[in-house]
This record gives C-alpha cells, structure tokens and sequence, in this order.
C-alpha cells in the first residue's frame, strides 16, 4: 500500500505524532538551554560575588595599610624630633665635656702653682723659724745683759683671791706675778713669800718667784701669774 492509498486518518495520526515529538524535542532543548543559562548565570554569580568578596577584603587591606602607613609616618616623625632633641643634648653635653676638660688642664695648671706655693711656703716657714730662734736666742742674750725678765709664751694664769696648790692648781715654773688689785701674797704661810701686791707706795705692782712642786699659795686679791724664764 502506498502512500496515497493509506487511509485520512492515519495520515493525520501521523502528522500529530510528529508534531508532538518535534513540540517534545523543542521544549526539551528550550528548557537545557534554560537550565544551562541558569546554571551558567549562577556560576557567573557566584565569580562575581567571590571578586567582589575579594575586592572588599583588598580594600579593607590597603585602607589598613594606610592606617598603618600614617601611623609610622607618625612615629618617624616622632623619632626625628627625639633625634633632634638628642642632638641638642649631646651638643649640650659636648660643650660641658669641653669645659670640663678646660677646667681639668686650669685645675692642673693650679694644683702645680698650688705645690710650687706650698713648697715656698715650707720653704719660707723654716726660715721664719730659724729668724723666730735666732731672735730669741738674741732676746735671751739681751735679757742677761741687761737683767730684764723674758715672758714665755704660754698664756698667763689667772687666780682669784684664795688658797691654791702649785703642782695642782697651777703648775711648777717661775712667775711673775701681777695683781688685778691690793691684797696680801702669800706663798707657804709667809715663810717663802710675804708681801702686799697693788698699786700705790706700799704695794708691789709685780713679783718676781719660782713656785715648787707642792707650795702653797695664799691670795687676797687676784692676779696673774705669767711663766718667765
């Protein structure tokens, strides 16, 4: 049987089985291209999102970065001024050093002066008191010639009016004796020394004795008592 000979309705059972295969394929193609689109949008999504993500991250980054960048441009310029401030203050103490080191070489120079003085000094001392002994000697040569009384230089001791023990209350020498007053003087109950000391006709104005170890002394007024040789 040929084509033609086929019945109507067969004819048409076929024209709508072919269409309904052809609607079938197309709409499967439509909707894998559509799956496939999607699926290619959300890969796309997905890529964007992540660039985006990383965009945001190397933005926080580099404002960090800057941040961090300010804040060390904050401390170098802190560092430069503590280095300037430094370098004032080693100038400062290089200039101390150098004065230091001028007063060190003045201090040198005048502890050498201060020796060569003290060695003059030491010098002129021995002399002076070769000058002072020689005096004396001729003080002492003068005095015996002339019988006046040479005064030591130990300080004179002074009495008040009363009794006193040589030896004790004044030590064993030759005196000359001054009073401050009128009184009686009185060495060993008058049996070594007897007399008025004072001012006016009937006294003596000074006295002349050697106190021994032991004597006894007897004032009315005070005086005082000068070593002699």
């Amino acid at each position: 049987m040929t084509e033609d000979q086929k019945p109507v309705f067969f004819k048409r059972k076929m024209f709508w089985i072919h269409t309904a295969a052809a609607l079938v394929i197309f709409f499967t193609a439509f909707f894998i291209g559509s799956y496939t689109r999607t699926i290619s949008l959300n890969e796309e999504k997905l890529k964007y999102e992540e660039v985006t993500m990383e965009i945001e991250k190397v933005e926080k980054r580099f404002i960090q970065k800057q941040g961090d960048q300010k804040d060390l441009e904050k401390d170098v310029e802190l560092l430069d001024e503590k280095k300037e401030e430094i370098n004032e203050q080693v100038k400062a103490l290089e200039k101390d050093l150098s004065e230091a080191e001028a007063l060190v070489a003045e201090k040198d120079t005048l502890q050498a002066d201060l020796k060569k003085l003290e060695e003059s000094k030491k010098s002129k001392d021995s002399e002076l008191d070769a000058v002072e002994a020689e005096i004396d000697t001729k003080k002492e040569e003068l005095a015996i010639v002339t019988g006046k009384i040479i005064e030591l230089k130990e300080e004179p001791k002074t009495l008040s009016a009363g009794f006193f023990t040589v030896g004790k209350d004044i030590p064993a020498a030759r005196y000359k004796v001054t009073p401050n007053g009128n009184g009686n003087f009185f060495v060993n109950e008058g049996a070594k020394v007897n007399i008025m000391i004072g001012s006016g006709s009937f006294y003596e104005s000074e006295y002349i004795f050697e106190a021994l170890e032991g004597d006894e002394i007897e004032l009315t007024t005070s005086a005082h008592f000068t070593p002699i040789q």
